[in-house]
């Protein structure tokens, strides 16, 4: 089923979804967030951010417009209306970041990259490379 296979707990443990009797849809961790140190795997590790989004459609009803998994330190803010999408990028941290792929919902074209290079590999692809520590990328784009 659809929980089953967006849902991989063998690959993120320590978290479970939940729907209500109203249907509202949660996505719980059994840690407390704020009861784990910065340096801790259960919060800021690789795979959460890919736990998080695997299950944003099921959550909310869509999926994320722009998904850029694979960095724990990274900040990815996004803004969209019909006919395009902007999405900014920021390393939090010192360490740079050789390549970072933006998977979009949608296909797009046209796009312009800003303070990074990088190409699109594909409709719905974009590749980034060598953000530096603390830097940042922008990406706009338009919805085909």
């Amino acid at each position: 089923d659809y929980l089953a296979s967006a849902f991989d707990r063998r690959r993120v443990p320590s978290a479970y979804l939940y729907e209500n009797a109203q249907g509202q849809r949660f996505l719980v961790y059994v840690f407390r967030a704020q009861n784990q140190p910065e340096t801790s795997g259960m919060y800021w590790n690789y795979r959460r951010g890919e736990q998080i989004a695997s299950v944003m459609e099921w959550l909310g009803g869509r999926p994320l417009p722009v998904n850029c998994t694979g960095e724990p330190y990274g900040d990815c803010r996004c803004n969209e209306d019909e006919n395009s999408v902007a999405v900014a990028y920021f390393n939090c941290t010192a360490d740079g970041i050789e390549k970072l792929d933006f998977r979009f919902a949608r296909d797009v074209k046209n796009i312009k990259i800003i303070g990074g290079k990088g190409e699109q590999r594909n409709a719905r692809t974009v590749s980034i490379e060598d953000i530096r520590g603390f830097g940042y990328v922008a990406l706009e784009a338009e919805y085909v």
